[in-house]
């Protein structure tokens, strides 16, 4: 049975780059909770000797963990849908008026080139590739209409986690990585959903 839900796009509260606008502390839980855990694990992973690598390299792969693993979380949230799905404010820095016009955002989503570049075993072909797709799949869905762009962005996700699997991984220790970039960028930064906030005097 669906729910009663409080719809509401336009909030007072600055801009937040991290968990959008007017997130609740539950929000900010999750996104911030889920981001050091997926960081801390390559700390884990360093200790135990995993791979190959560099102190750097390991540091460095905690670093998009936090930022790609939190992200899946952080644009999901219903403050991450408003705050990308609605114009600018004046009173918002040139930095968020410029990540929130056309798609800049998922555009700067270079990470699989740059793991590639950093990362030894990782293929630079596979990084540049998934980069490619990435971008094309953001421009499909922005393409499609509003009722078709959730079932859009979950067919390319299918197809790079099918893809990835089996034809073109990025590289090991970096398994994670294309599935959920897409995850964060198709589905959860580019699909528009409404945006819901708690009930008056209840969850």
């Amino acid at each position: 049975m669906r729910k009663p839900g409080n719809i509401v796009w336009e909030f007072s509260e600055p801009a937040d780059l991290t968990v959008g606008r007017g997130a609740t502390a539950a929000e900010r839980f999750l996104v911030y909770a889920t981001s050091c855990v997926a960081g801390l694990a390559y700390l884990l992973l360093w200790y135990v000797d995993a791979y190959p690598w560099a102190w750097w390299q390991y540091a460095v792969c905690g670093c998009f963990a936090f930022d790609i693993v939190g992200g899946v979380i952080a644009n999901v949230t219903n403050s991450g849908k408003r705050f990308f799905h609605t114009a600018s404010k004046d009173s918002d820095p040139g930095i968020v008026r410029f990540l929130k016009s056309g798609n800049n955002f998922a555009y700067l989503h270079v990470h699989t080139v740059v793991l590639a570049l950093l990362i030894p075993e990782a293929s630079l072909v596979a990084g540049v590739t998934w980069y490619a797709g990435l971008v094309i799949s953001v421009l499909a869905v922005t393409s499609a209409p509003l009722y078709l762009q959730r079932p859009t962005a979950f067919l390319f996700i299918v197809l790079a986690i099918v893809v990835h699997s089996y034809f073109l991984p990025l590289g090991d220790g970096l398994e994670w990585v294309v599935p959920l970039i897409f995850v964060k960028i198709v589905y959860g930064h580019t699909v528009q959903e409404e945006p819901y906030r708690p009930l008056q005097g209840g969850a």
